[in-house]
């Protein structure tokens, strides 16, 4: 039987989807991002031994073969491989024996944040790599960090609390992403 296994934009996740086919025991092949530069995934679920091509979709196209290990694990680096900052590409795996995973990316927009100011201060932000880890800084009359992991959409929450800061002061928001995601935002002081 075929096990397909459609991870969308996961990078460093490794996503079962909801509604894949599992037997007893079982599960689907996956795929996850560790490099870019060179484009490297790793397979997890696939079975023992089994050749695996895993092909990078970008434009281009690039291919290689990995073997999966005893416990169906692989890593497959694609030297030649190359994507976009934001362009969409696609990743797939398959397997000799019938195993199958694929890594499909959108186009992707700009990261995005702002503060959210209620009985404690809130920053949510978007568009960043899913599963990226963030770092967070609110820089006012005093600075505020607090580290984080975009979700499998690349969106992310932090409270801060109750900080000394408020919608009319003059601050500074910088979120940068340890897959290279960054973003900067003034907010000039408002007449309050």
């Amino acid at each position: 039987m075929t096990k397909l296994a459609v991870a969308a934009v996961a990078v460093g996740l490794l996503v079962v989807p909801a509604g894949a086919a599992l037997g007893a025991g079982e599960l689907s092949p996956v795929l996850r991002v560790v490099r870019v530069q060179p484009y490297t995934v790793q397979g997890a679920h696939f079975t023992a031994y089994e050749r695996v091509t895993v092909t990078l979709t970008s434009g281009k196209r690039w291919a290689t073969v990995a073997a999966a290990n005893a416990n169906g694990l692989f890593t497959a680096t694609l030297p030649g491989g190359s994507i976009g900052k934001c362009g969409a590409y696609t990743v797939r795996a398959v397997g000799a024996r019938g195993d199958s995973a694929l890594f499909k990316t959108a186009a992707c927009r700009k990261p995005s944040a702002n503060v959210v100011f209620r009985q404690g201060v809130i920053v949510v932000g978007t568009h960043f790599k899913p599963g990226e880890r963030l770092t967070v800084t609110l820089i006012g009359a005093q600075t505020w960090t607090q580290r984080t992991r975009a979700n499998a959409s690349g969106s992310f929450q932090v409270d801060l609390g109750s900080i000394a800061l408020n919608a009319c002061n003059a601050y500074t928001l910088k979120v940068v992403g340890t897959l290279g995601s960054r973003f900067t935002f003034l907010h000039a002081v408002q007449p309050c």
